[in-house]
């Protein structure tokens, strides 16, 4: 493929965010391609992040092929409260009084007039083919993070998690869980996240991490740990941790339709991992034949305390979730799925 000017409008400005740099960035930088974010410039493509102003996109561009990079599962949005709320999230501070339409129903018109639709998982194409049919499933690149072998003793109880602190109130969905099992167990919990979040919309209402997890994990206090997300804190808390866990309150429908990103990277890192059952982990557990799906408390505790345990098994595990991530999700083949999404809207 030809060196392209890709016009990008991103998740974030310095480009930096995850939905950057592991997506579009990662490609481009990889391919020697120029990405430009002055889309008043001419450039052979567009890629849009579900970030962008999406009238404002089509009103400049109107000849240039446009693909929209939908990772998160928007479409299935059924709370009208939570879907008004992406929409004005999205608003500069300007027009912010200006009458916001549902978040789905932009999304779903700049569907239909994008060229192709990137998404993260088989789930979120079944939602998006309605609206769109060159759809492509392209998954983060992670090769920011080292593959490290996994280890099947560590002389100690300690529970990672790790994301943007937005979501880390799903911890709570196995507070009561961490607490029994503390009744004849030493655990500590670390966490590789921010430390201030907003949120709503990342904009509005600033929180403390830590005042969150004291309250939804009171009993805790004392045992948690936050280290700022960066590769080195996550490679150095990996090395010491036992266990992974990525708990959803799957009564939000964003939750069930996130992709297995944040599991891959448990994997990658050598950990084993527990996670809730939503339509992406349930899908790669059968796939691999895992044992490491928690449909309620009885099974976060009873599979907690397994891989915690017994170490032949929770290795096992992990070395099936590893293989995996080695297999299917190597460099080349992420960038591979980038080449030929570009293909399908130049050829």
């Amino acid at each position: 493929m030809r060196r392209l000017r890709v016009g990008y409008s991103p998740m974030s400005k310095d480009l930096n965010s995850p939905g950057d740099r592991r997506r579009v960035v990662y490609w481009a930088n990889e391919r020697g391609h120029e990405l430009i974010t002055d889309l008043s410039k001419k450039v052979d493509v567009i890629i849009v992040s579900e970030n962008s102003n999406f009238k404002k996109i089509l009103t400049i561009k109107k000849k240039t092929p446009i693909i929209l990079d939908l990772i998160d599962g928007y479409l299935a949005e059924n709370n009208i409260f939570a879907d008004y709320l992406h929409s004005l999230s999205r608003k500069n501070i300007s027009n912010v009084l200006d009458l916001p339409k549902l978040f789905s129903t932009e999304l779903k018109n700049f569907c239909i007039e994008s060229d192709a639709v990137v998404c993260s998982s088989f789930e979120q194409s079944e939602l998006i083919k309605m609206y769109n049919s060159n759809i492509h499933i392209i998954l983060d690149s992670h090769e920011e993070i080292p593959v490290l072998k996994p280890e099947k003793y560590r002389n100690n109880n300690k529970i990672l998690w790790e994301g943007l602190p937005v979501t880390i109130y799903n911890i709570n969905q196995i507070s009561s869980v961490l607490e029994n099992i503390s009744l004849d167990t030493n655990i500590d919990l670390e966490f590789l996240t921010d430390k201030h979040y907003f949120k709503y919309g990342n904009k509005f209402i600033k929180k403390e991490t830590l005042t969150l997890l004291k309250k939804d994990l009171k009993r805790f206090s004392g045992q948690i740990r936050i280290l700022p997300w960066t590769v080195n804190n996550l490679i150095d808390a990996s090395k010491t941790s036992r266990l992974a866990v990525i708990p959803l309150n799957l009564n939000l429908t964003m939750n069930r339709f996130k992709p297995e990103n944040k599991l891959l990277i448990m994997w990658r890192l050598g950990l084993p991992c527990l996670v809730a059952p939503n339509t992406s982990y349930l899908r790669i557990a059968k796939k691999l034949d895992l044992d490491n799906i928690c449909y309620n408390d009885s099974d976060w505790m009873k599979k907690t305390k397994r891989y915690l345990f017994d170490p032949e098994f929770a290795f096992f595990e992990a070395c099936k979730g590893q293989n995996y991530v080695i297999e299917q999700h190597s460099k080349s083949i992420i960038l591979s799925k980038w080449d030929l999404l570009l293909e399908s809207v130049l050829s």
